[in-house]
């Protein structure tokens, strides 16, 4: 079984498919932290985006997703990477890598062969429209732009917190949304018959996890119900009566 969930940085995708492969004991995808791992190896072994290599390199990368300690780590050809790649700072630059249609097609290739043996939930910004576009079932998270912002920006370190501003900072979430959804190359995009679930915070990530966890197991009877209720509206709309409000995931 194939699950996605896509969305813009900052959304909470990360963190709520983490959470969602605990409960379903599936294997957990982080397409963006294979992103994140290229850029970071760009960074440390100071390698130009234009260097023919790169696509080389990407094949050979071997990525590994595991639970240590209760807590998900990334390993990128054997060694841990995950703090590495936490800092939002490296976003710029993993938007940019995105943009190489050679490094996308090695590490869409490693996401597809990783969901032929197990069941999979993969989080992403093309996973339900591109990756996968027959997934079973697509979730799309959103969260306003102040929210975003806030996140991120807590998790910068505080050195770097005293070069940038909170303004300057949204400034350059914006720029990363704007390149990501503009692209040529799977852009970002609520994937088609995508479940669309705001979170705003209110929320836990595993709060989050929970509901789309229920939509996985009853999705039969919530589309029953969907169904009911739209009959009910039209015999009232019919009648000149009051709408019956449908309940969603948002």
């Amino acid at each position: 079984m194939i699950v996605t969930i896509d969305g813009p940085a900052g959304s909470g995708k990360t963190t709520v498919a983490i959470e969602l492969s605990k409960l379903t004991n599936f294997k957990c995808i982080l397409s963006g932290n294979m992103f994140r791992g290229i850029a970071y190896y760009i960074m440390d072994n100071k390698i130009s985006l234009d260097d023919p290599c790169l696509v080389a390199l990407c094949k050979a990368a071997n990525f590994e997703f595991t639970i240590v300690n209760g807590v998900y780590r990334t390993k990128l050809n054997g060694y841990d990477i995950t703090d590495s790649i936490e800092s939002p700072s490296i976003l710029p630059l993993t938007s940019k890598v995105a943009l190489n249609a050679g490094v996308r097609a090695e590490l869409v290739k490693k996401q597809r062969d990783m969901a032929r043996v197990s069941d999979v939930i993969v989080e992403g910004r093309d996973s339900g429209t591109v990756v996968f576009p027959n997934a079973d079932i697509k979730f799309y998270l959103n969260a306003d732009m102040g929210t975003r912002v806030d996140r991120l920006y807590s998790l910068l370190p505080e050195d770097k917190k005293d070069h940038i501003s909170k303004e300057e900072f949204f400034k350059e979430i914006t720029e990363v949304d704007e390149l990501d959804a503009s692209r040529k190359i799977a852009p970002l995009r609520v994937p088609e018959g995508a479940i669309v679930h705001k979170n705003y915070g209110e929320l836990s990530a595993s709060q989050d996890a929970i509901i789309l966890y229920y939509y996985l197991t009853r999705k039969g009877e919530i589309l029953k119900n969907s169904q009911v209720l739209s009959s009910v509206n039209r015999k009232q709309e019919r009648a000149g009566g009051t709408e019956v409000k449908q309940a969603t995931l948002t």
